[in-house]
């Protein structure tokens, strides 16, 4: 029935309602799906908006991305700069310390040459440290602390070699005794023999001497100058098994006066010489007038011949020889006044020997540089008594005779060589008496073959 319906076009009211409700359905439909398409546009606008702003995004961080990367590069430049920089002063820094280092060696082993020491071979914490263990089992010549550290370095003798790869440094600390000697410098003083005239003197043995009481003791070389009034004396400088010498037989007042010689020198008529402070030797051969100069202007002339010791008051001055010694002025205010003490009268002349056969020049020489004078005497007395004997062999003789005889026989060949080889000369032409010229054929000596010589003879 609803195929008819169909077909023929008759529809009922259900018909119509059941279409109406279908159109309605489809309406519905359209709309729902217009709905949807506005909300599928919609979302696509989002999708668009939301793929812009990411793209925008996606930008703005790929410009912060080099810019950090740029920042990061800079960053690592500069941090590899820094650590290139710092690199190179530590090379320095080292470089610096190795030559502070070899410059430290090399001041210490200069000092270490000239014998002295310096804060580069040992630094004074560690020096009084050392010097204080020393103390405690020996005497050092100065109280160990601070105040006299340069005194005592002054004093320690430094020596050094070296050993493979190290330099070693020996410190020689100076330990002294309880003992206290004066220390004399023996010079020899010009004398004048009053029966012959001669300039005589004694050549001491030894240039120094140290003394306490009686006990004398010789010494070789100059001591160590550690003060103004304090000397350091190794035994080193001290002579080795010393003999009894003129000094001490001087100094003790002997009568055997057996080890002093008297030698005949040769210096200047006038001979003014500085022996200490305010201290001058005088030797004069002849009368000298000298004059004394004080300061409240008093003025005193002495006549003098011979030899003295003159010192200079303060304040005064002395004229000698158109020279002017002054004394000079000391800061200190201590004087030591010495007991005055009688001495005997030494007879020199007739007491002492005198060497006569030699006499020595001193002439412009200063007495106290004379060293091992009379080791020089001794030798040049040994010298002049030595004998050469020559003991000849057999077989020394046979050589001479056989030399003799070669030097013979080349004589005579020579001599037979010249005689039968003459050179022709030819005639020569002699002057006689009477100024005529005549022909000789005797052959005598010339120097040229066949060279003809003309005469010119003359009444």
């Amino acid at each position: 029935g609803s195929l008819i319906k169909f077909i023929s076009g008759n529809l009922d009211y259900e018909d119509a309602q059941r279409y109406d409700l279908l159109i309605k359905n489809m309406q519905s439909r359209e709309h729902s799906v217009e709905n949807k398409v506005t909300i599928i546009n919609k979302a696509f606008n989002k999708l668009i908006n939301a793929s812009e702003n990411m793209n925008c995004n996606i930008k703005y961080i790929d410009r912060k991305t080099k810019a950090l990367q740029t920042l990061m590069t800079e960053e690592m430049k500069l941090m590899n700069t820094i650590s290139i920089i710092n690199s190179y002063n530590q090379i320095i820094s080292n470089f610096r310390t190795l030559y502070t280092i070899i410059y430290e060696v090399e001041t210490a082993i200069s000092f270490s040459k000239l014998h002295t020491l310096h804060p580069s071979i040992i630094n004074s914490t560690e020096l009084l440290n050392i010097l204080g263990s020393i103390n405690k089992l020996s005497s050092i010549i100065y109280e160990v602390n601070e105040n006299n550290l340069f005194k005592i370095e002054k004093s320690i003798s430094l020596k050094s070699y070296l050993s493979g790869k190290k330099v070693i440094f020996i410190l020689e600390v100076p330990l002294v005794e309880s003992h206290n000697y004066i220390y004399y410098k023996v010079i020899p003083i010009p004398i004048q023999d009053p029966v012959s005239l001669k300039t005589l003197t004694i050549f001491p043995k030894y240039p120094y001497l140290l003394v306490t009481g009686t006990k004398y003791i010789p010494v070789v070389r100059k001591c160590i100058d550690t003060d103004e009034q304090l000397f350091l004396c190794t035994d080193d400088n001290l002579a080795t098994y010393p003999a009894e010498t003129c000094m001490e037989q001087l100094m003790l007042l002997k009568k055997d006066l057996s080890e002093c010689t008297l030698q005949p020198i040769q210096i200047e008529s006038l001979r003014l010489q500085s022996i200490a402070e305010n201290s001058w030797l005088l030797y004069s051969e002849d009368n000298l007038v000298i004059t004394e100069t004080c300061h409240n202007n008093e003025v005193h002339k002495h006549n003098l011949q011979g030899t003295y010791i003159i010192t200079i008051h303060e304040q005064c001055t002395i004229e000698i020889n158109n020279k002017m010694l002054r004394a000079t002025t000391n800061a200190t205010s201590i004087y030591f006044r010495l007991p005055k003490v009688e001495i005997p009268t030494i007879h020199l002349f007739q007491t002492l020997n005198i060497q006569e056969d030699k006499t020595v020049d001193l002439h412009g020489i200063n007495f106290e540089e004379i060293k091992d004078m009379t080791q020089f005497l001794s030798f040049s007395d040994d010298s002049s008594d030595i004998s050469v004997n020559f003991k000849i062999s057999v077989w020394t003789i046979i050589l001479y005779i056989i030399i003799s005889m070669l030097i013979i026989l080349y004589i005579f060949k020579m001599y037979r060589h010249r005689f039968f080889h003459k050179p022709n000369i030819g005639s020569e032409k002699i002057c006689n008496r009477d100024g005529e010229v005549k022909e000789s054929t005797s052959a005598s000596s010339a120097f040229h073959k066949n060279a003809d010589v003309n005469f010119t003879c003359k009444n």
